[in-house]
């Protein structure tokens, strides 16, 4: 089998002067793939055959599990390392999404609910779109390229589906179902997971000291499958893989979050907590706006105040791990989003510098005046609900929410004051 796919690999590869991409999650089967592509050319460089231009990419959602996010790292590093040394013509490359389509930006910056299996918005943003833009850009410098997928029809029913109704020609090679002149090369799909795990335990990998750390992981998970680079909405989503994202909630239980914490790893815990607590808020009416952003009645975006509970739980979680969950540029990202929806305290500036993030400079707003004879709180409040719906079809779902806003004030307030 190993003979069979390298032979594989390593005729698609002389074939003609198209660029390799090979897809690397750091999963066992793109790291079983990785190998034997680097295998195949260290073995044609020895030959003194001519060498084109590859990439290894791998994507980071930046909401991985943080032992898998680290890990993957430094793969990364290790593998830059090593083709460099190597003189190898390899370019390793990690992809992230853009900030102002981060989880935490989209959450929390404009209110979106956690993903469900209907409203499943995560695995586009931060996968399919900023892996097909690079592979875009690499069609158009290249003009065509071929992508090496580690899928293998022993994963699953679907995935052996998925691979068999694939129409190829006749070099085994599949169209890319959304970038054009992409071909899609599965040189493992034949592989048994026992054959995966057997060639991990028994190989050294090029560029580092072994695959303990990698079996370690999975050991710690105790599941069968990683979350690799995905490029169709129709795919299952990381949450359904081994490793997804801590904050997936398109599942109802994170079993690999369970693993780790049952094995020890209970610095995860504020993740696992944090996670749960969206689960309990997504469709949680009083914390949603009664209407969507196009004016329609039905659950909307999470109110403002809980968009600065998520932030603020989030930074604190952030405290707990010593891990920085969510960066400045998000941070500054989430108070654009906020401006726009009318927050004029700065809020998300003022709890990252109560959590003693970096120093955010908090510019005066219009409405810090010392006669004000109004209730600033409920003003700022009210203007907020104005400014988020300013574009709305519907203005009667405007006065709806402000009139909830003032009675749920005033409630609040006569519950503090009269409780007794």
């Amino acid at each position: 089998m190993i003979l069979k796919t390298k032979q594989k690999i390593e005729k698609e590869y002389l074939s003609d002067n198209r660029p390799f991409v090979i897809a690397f999650s750091g999963g066992k089967d793109s790291t079983l793939l990785l190998h034997l592509f680097l295998d195949v050319v260290l073995d044609l460089k020895r030959r003194g055959e001519k060498l084109k231009q590859s990439y290894i990419v791998s994507s980071d959602t930046k909401v991985e599990l943080p032992i898998i996010e680290n890990f993957l790292e430094r793969n990364i590093l290790e593998l830059q390392d090593f083709v460099r040394k190597e003189g190898l013509p390899i370019e390793v490359v990690l992809i992230q999404p853009e900030v102002q389509s981060s989880f935490f930006s989209l959450m929390i910056g404009k209110g979106y609910p956690p993903p469900n299996r209907i409203f499943r918005w995560c695995t586009d943003r931060l996968k399919i779109r900023p892996t097909q833009r690079y592979f875009e850009t690499l069609v158009a410098n290249h003009s065509s390229i071929i992508l090496l997928l580690g899928v293998r029809r022993d994963e699953s029913e679907n995935r052996q589906k998925s691979i068999d109704m694939r129409d190829r020609n006749h070099r085994d090679l599949s169209i890319h179902d959304v970038i054009p002149n992409a071909f899609i090369l599965s040189p493992i799909s034949d592989w048994t997971t026992d054959e995966v795990w057997k060639f991990l335990r028994e190989n050294k990998p090029q560029w580092r000291e072994s695959y303990s750390e990698l079996l370690n992981i999975y050991a710690k998970g105790s599941g069968n499958d990683e979350c690799g680079l995905t490029f169709d909405k129709d795919s299952p989503s990381c949450g359904s893989s081994r490793f997804g994202c801590w904050t997936c909630t398109v599942v109802s239980k994170d079993k690999s979050m369970e693993g780790m914490l049952q094995s020890g790893e209970t610095v995860l815990e504020p993740l696992h907590q944090y996670r749960e607590y969206l689960m309990e808020i997504r469709e949680d009416k009083t914390k949603r706006s009664p209407r969507r952003k196009n004016g329609t009645s039905g659950m909307g975006d999470f109110l403002m105040e809980v968009r600065f509970e998520l932030l603020e739980k989030l930074l604190e979680a952030e405290q707990k791990i010593g891990k920085e969950l969510v960066s400045n540029s998000e941070i500054e990202q989430i108070q654009e989003f906020w401006n726009f929806d009318g927050n004029i305290d700065f809020m998300a500036f003022q709890i990252a510098n109560r959590y003693k993030r970096e120093k955010f400079q908090i510019p005066e707003t219009p409405f810090e005046v010392e006669n004000f004879s109004g209730n600033l709180e409920l003003f700022k409040r009210v203007y907020e609900i104005e400014k988020r719906r300013k574009i709305s079809r519907d203005r009667r779902g405007i006065l709806v929410e402000i009139e909830n806003r003032i009675q749920s004030h005033f409630e609040r307030i006569f519950s503090e004051n009269y409780k007794d």
